[in-house]
């Protein structure tokens, strides 16, 4: 199955391109470049979750903001949610995704319902249990 993942601004443009190099049977979308710099969360979120598509986020205030992680649930979005992404090195952040992506990707595949996942670089991808 094809999956589209719709990466917010907090996801390196080198990440996106690595991705769509290294796994070109999936599509990456930028929000930046789908809707320009700066588009309020609920506008890609709405329109990510009537196209099916995934959102990969490194937004930090998800940790600390269950609304917002509600949102994606009641909009319909399922997400992946780095929120140390862009705290580390930059070669860390690839290390980080590479080494769980075909994890993501399988586990994205399995969802039978909306589901916030967290990407992390010890514990790797989980459902967020929290929301």
């Amino acid at each position: 199955m094809i999956l589209t993942f719709m990466c917010d601004e907090g996801v390196s443009p080198r990440i996106v391109g690595a991705l769509r190099e290294l796994y070109p049977e999936h599509r990456y979308l930028r929000v930046r470049e789908e809707f320009g710099p700066g588009t309020p969360d609920p506008t890609w979120i709405s329109m990510c979750a009537e196209r099916g598509f995934i959102g990969f986020s490194a937004d930090r205030a998800m940790v600390r903001n269950a609304a917002k992680r509600r949102a994606y649930l009641e909009a319909g979005l399922t997400a992946i949610i780095a929120p140390q992404l862009s705290d580390l090195p930059f070669k860390e952040q690839h290390i980080m995704v590479f080494k769980y992506w075909e994890d993501i990707v399988e586990i994205v595949n399995r969802r039978n319902k909306p589901t916030i996942f967290k990407l992390t670089s010890k514990a790797g991808i989980r459902e967020w249990d929290s929301i």
